[in-house]
Order: C-alpha cells, then sequence, then structure tokens
C-alpha cells in the first residue's frame, strides 16, 4: 500500500523572503531542518542535483532543485523503502503568505512494514512537525514554544540513539542521577521496593510551583493518556485510575504531600509502584519505585528499565518547560 505523508505550515511571509528556508538546507545558514535536535541533514558536494547524503540511517539524493521553491529527495536507504521520495514545496498563497509542504511517498517492503508504521512514521512526524516550527519562528513574529514530545517517540528516540541513529541537541538543564538501593530512598513508600532509581533536574525555571504541580506537569499533562498506559498498564500490568479524579496525579494516589514533596502510587496484583517528586531549591527530584509479585512483569521491567532511565531526564525537563511557559518565564 502506497503511503503519503504531508505537513503543512502557512507562514506570514512572501515566497520571496522564504526562498532561503530551501536554498540554505544542509548549509551553516540553515533555519529548516532541525538540526539541533535531529540528525543534521548533509549532502556531499551540497545541496545539488545529483549529490548523495541525508540524515542519520536515511539516505538519499537530491533528485531535483528548483531554487527558492522546490526540492525532491530520492530514498536509497533503508532497505524496504521501495520507489521513495521525499519533498520540500513553496507555494504562493497571497502576495503576503506562503504555505511550506512537506511530502512523503513510498510503498514499503519487506520490513518496512513493520518499521515504517511503528518506527519510522512517529518520528519522521515529529522532526517535520520541528522543522515547520523552525520556519515560522524564522520568518513571523510570534515564536513558537519548544514542542514536548510524546513518550513513544522519546522511548524510540532513546533507542535509536544508543544505536547511533539519533542525537539530540544541547540540553541546559542538567539531570543526575541512576539506580540506588531502597535503603537510600528519602522518604519510605507503603510497600517494600526491589528496584528504586532516583534523578535530580538542576532547574532555572523562576516559578513557584510546588510539588504537585511539577508532578501533574511532568506527568499528566507531559505524557499523554495513551502512551503512559502504554507503559504502565500494557507492559507493567498497573491499574492507574481516570485522569482529573480528585487526590490522584495522573491517575496514580497521592499517598503523602507536604510542601517539599508529593509521593504518587498505584498497584495490581502483579505490580505496585510509587512515583516520588520533591522540591528543594532550585532542584527538582524524581525517585520511582517498583515490587512486582509477576515474574513475567519483572522480566519485562528488567528490560523496559534501561528505556526509563533514559527518559527521566527528558521526562524532568519536560515538566519544566510546562511550567516555565505557563508561566510566561523565557526559555
Amino acid at each position: 500500500m502506497r503511503v503519503h505523508n504531508v505537513h503543512t505550515r502557512e507562514l506570514a511571509a512572501p515566497i520571496e523572503d522564504c526562498a532561503a528556508l530551501i536554498d540554505d538546507l544542509a548549509s551553516a545558514r540553515n533555519r529548516l531542518w532541525p538540526d539541533r535536535s535531529w540528525p543534521a541533514m548533509r549532502f556531499h558536494p551540497g545541496l545539488v542535483a545529483g549529490a548523495h547524503g541525508g540524515h542519520g540511517p536515511l539516505r538519499y539524493v537530491v533528485q531535483e532543485l528548483d531554487p527558492g521553491r522546490r526540492v525532491r529527495f530520492r530514498f536509497t536507504r533503508p532497505r524496504g523503502f521501495h520507489d521513495a521520495v521525499h519533498e520540500f514545496l513553496l507555494e504562493p498563497v497571497t502576495p503576503e503568505r506562503t504555505r511550506l509542504v512537506h511530502t512523503l511517498s513510498l510503498t514499503p517492503r519487506g520490513t518496512a512494514r513493520i518499521t515504517w508504521p511503528l518506527l519510522f512514521r512517529p518520528l519522521h512526524d515529529a522532526l517535520l512537525e520541528d522543522a515547520l516550527d523552525n520556519a515560522e519562528n524564522a520568518l513571523c513574529a510570534t515564536r513558537r514554544p519548544p514542542r514536548s514530545r510524546s513518550l513513544r517517540v522519546r522511548i524510540l528516540r532513546a533507542v535509536a540513539a544508543r544505536s547511533g541513529g539519533v542525537t539530540t541537541g544541547p540540553q541546559h538543564e542538567p539531570v543526575t542521577g541512576g539506580v540506588i538501593a531502597p535503603a537510600a530512598m528519602h522518604r519510605p513508600v507503603s510497600f517494600t521496593p526491589s528496584y528504586v532509581d532516583r534523578f535530580v533536574l538542576c532547574t532555572d525555571t523562576d516559578t513557584d510551583a510546588g510539588p504537585r504541580q511539577w508532578a501533574t506537569a511532568a506527568f499528566e499533562e507531559g505524557i499523554s493518556r495513551f502512551d503512559r498506559d502504554l507503559v504502565f498498564t500494557t507492559l507493567l500490568g498497573l491499574r492507574p485510575a481516570a485522569d482529573g479524579i480528585p487526590g490522584s496525579i495522573a491517575g496514580w494516589a497521592i499517598t503523602s504531600e507536604d510542601d517539599h514533596h508529593v509521593r504518587i502510587e498505584t498497584s495490581s496484583s502483579g505490580a505496585v509502584g510509587a512515583l516520588l517528586i520533591e522540591r528543594r531549591g532550585n532542584t527538582v527530584s524524581l525517585t520511582t519505585a517498583l515490587a512486582f509479585s509477576s515474574t513475567v512483569r519483572a522480566a519485562i521491567w528488567r528490560v523496559l528499565s534501561h528505556v526509563h532511565r533514559s527518559q527521566a531526564a527528558p521526562t524532568l525537563r519536560n515538566g519544566s518547560e510546562i511550567l516555565r511557559r505557563r508561566a510566561g518565564t523565557p526559555g
């Protein structure tokens, strides 16, 4: 079945002012491709017809180039991307407005029938929306804030990064931490955990938000319900309640709270979990504690925990960004 994937953005600028978005791709003057947070687009000897290059593990050739208007690339890799092309196109809407369109067309074959919908499409969609945000920020008076990525995309990026497929841009708020002994927990939970990790964010977010607000921003707002259910319910067997229930955050019951911390917990017949957010000064910490009575869930967690730890820093930074935007504080 043929895939036809389209992303568009209308820009408040005449087409002549937008031309450099196309012409400066894969150069030091690039303002379109989101190379601060995704693999850079590169070509040898540059953006000219017939040049070979690509980004990350994706390889393609510049098939057609209409300077300042359109560039089309033909894929040569990965395998299974049959008759695959992608292109950027600028088209005038009015004398003062321009539409930027990205189109990807391919026929997935072999393993690509699985890797396209499960791996490549979510990453492709996230990258393209970042690119269109870049275009809008470069040409329009109002600036879009950084886009929050879904947990699914963050997990896929983490997996790809471990294999060298995705490199992330600079992060200005440092996060440290890792697995700790249960006895090293700052505050107890209502069960005896078999796994505990703790990560600390040093934040410059100027906000009076307390631990409950941080937990809500990071978990309930920063991670979609679909993604939370995929990890906690489908894979780990936990049973959080619905969002928005008083006395809970993201469906996890608040079991302890004061000015410096909030602890939320949920359980099922095979597992029990707790998340602890602590706020002191310019630091915010996230502690995850889990215990399993199901050997199957415990085995799943041994694999999933590596991805979980890679996502602790983005989860905290995402919560920080949500609170920063809410407070109107510049990033």
